[in-house]
């Protein structure tokens, strides 16, 4: 090295940063250009699947973030393991080199981090992982093959990153599943409290499993969530569902769906709000409603599935939709 760091103060992240940036060391000795609070291949390591990303920190620092390894630093240490030096001095001394010392030129297309407007809208980025034994064993209780999940690009994932930073952590307590909806997503995590089930938002003029329809059919069921969906899908029934529970289905939506489909029928849960929102859709497109059965002590076709089994519930099924027993 042409340069020593023996007794010399000076040299340090500061020093460093009073020549150059964190982002142009990053993007020096990564060779190519990067977004800051988005996800992409490790360029510590072998990496598949997008699980690294850089934010920048209260204190101005571009911090690292590897999931894959639930490794994380500054651009110093950065430098140090992409270069594999013996230590943080070494990492400065060698920065101080290429990037000072040396001159050597900083592409102009490497934008400083004080020039990045800050954004407003949070960014939600998600690392997946393969499906595992809880997550079979979870939807297999509901009739939901993996199968079903993949039809219906729902995911597990390892964590959930909004603006950088972990917000949330795949356990076995606490599985986590991305709902992919064209351009747009939702997190769910089935087993959390009600005020942390769910994470991000869709526009109502996103329907849960109209990438998934064919061109015709003699009978669409409108439910009111994709776990439903899933579900009756397992059954062999063409369905789909608005956004959200409690949202009205697109007007667009039922008015294409009425020249693709003989008959359309909403199956909506049986509790108060349930019936509700069905006599909005009664009252709003004349779609007929039917429910589960309220003895039956489940609100919905999934709770249904997981109470009595999936025998039961394709026997059910067919009474309450191929019998036409229809509430109005």
């Amino acid at each position: 090295m042409l340069y020593s760091i023996k007794n010399d103060p000076i040299l340090s992240h500061e020093y460093i940063n009073s020549y150059v940036s964190d982002f142009d060391i990053y993007s020096y000795y990564m060779g190519c250009r990067f977004k800051l609070n988005s996800i992409f291949n490790s360029p510590l390591r072998q990496d598949k699947t997008p699980s690294f990303g850089i934010i920048q920190n209260p204190e101005g620092r571009l911090i690292y973030n590897d999931f894959g390894n639930s490794d994380t630093g500054n651009a110093i240490t950065f430098v140090q393991k992409k270069l594999n030096l013996s230590s943080y001095k070494e990492a400065l001394a060698q920065i101080y080199c290429d990037l000072i010392l040396n001159q050597k030129e900083i592409s102009d297309s490497f934008t400083n981090i004080t020039k990045l407007e800050k954004k407003t809208d949070s960014v939600i980025e998600v690392v997946r992982q393969p499906f595992n034994t809880i997550d079979l064993k979870y939807w297999g209780q509901y009739h939901i093959s993996k199968g079903i999940l993949k039809k219906y690009e729902v995911d597990p994932i390892k964590y959930l990153i909004v603006n950088g930073i972990i917000h949330w952590q795949y356990t076995k307590e606490n599985p986590m599943y991305n709902y992919q909806n064209y351009d747009k997503r939702k997190i769910y995590r089935p087993l959390a409290d009600k005020r942390n089930k769910w994470f991000g938002s869709m526009t109502k003029n996103y329907v849960f499993g109209h990438k998934q329809l064919p061109e015709t059919g003699d009978l669409l069921i409108i439910t009111k969530s994709l776990k439903d969906v899933m579900c009756l899908s397992s059954f062999d029934y063409i369905t789909v569902s608005p956004p959200s529970e409690g949202s009205l289905m697109p007007a667009k939506a039922i008015e294409e769906y009425k020249t693709r489909f003989k008959k359309i029928i909403v199956l909506y849960d049986n509790d108060e709000q349930g019936i509700k929102s069905a006599k909005k859709m009664k009252d709003t497109y004349n779609i007929d409603n039917i429910i589960i059965p309220i003895d039956s002590e489940t609100k919905d076709i999934s709770d249904y599935c997981l109470k009595y089994g999936s025998e039961q519930t394709a026997i059910l099924l067919k009474q309450i939709i191929d019998g036409q027993k229809i509430e109005t």
